[in-house]
């Protein structure tokens, strides 16, 4: 199952327009399923969140701001004007990333 294999710790909810709703906490979800608790859904549902997002016009620097100021360890990333859903980053990947473009620009 998706739910029990991804490195993430959120799962993103959207609308039928992919603009996100909010999000699951996947370590929640995952402890309501193992348990076969017969409320599932109902609980699932109502564990949705809203959450702080990134737009996908925001520099590394900026996404990195969002992090530092939430604490998240994963956060979702929408389009500025539509709000649809674009992906989910991890902050150890945007680490990585910005430690790639700054290798990069001093190798200019």
């Amino acid at each position: 199952s998706p739910l029990f294999c991804s490195h993430l710790e959120i799962y993103p909810v959207v609308d039928e327009k992919h603009r996100l709703l909010g999000v699951l906490d996947l370590q929640q979800v995952r402890q309501r399923i193992e348990n076969k608790n017969p409320m599932v859904i109902e609980l699932v549902l109502s564990m949705i969140k809203k959450i702080p997002h990134l737009n996908d016009e925001m520099s590394l620097e900026e996404a990195m701001a969002v992090f530092e100021e939430t604490g998240a360890p994963s956060l979702p990333i929408v389009h500025e004007h539509t709000k649809e859903l674009k992906g989910v980053v991890s902050h150890k990947d945007l680490l990585m990333e910005l430690n790639r473009k700054q290798f990069h620009d001093k190798a200019s």
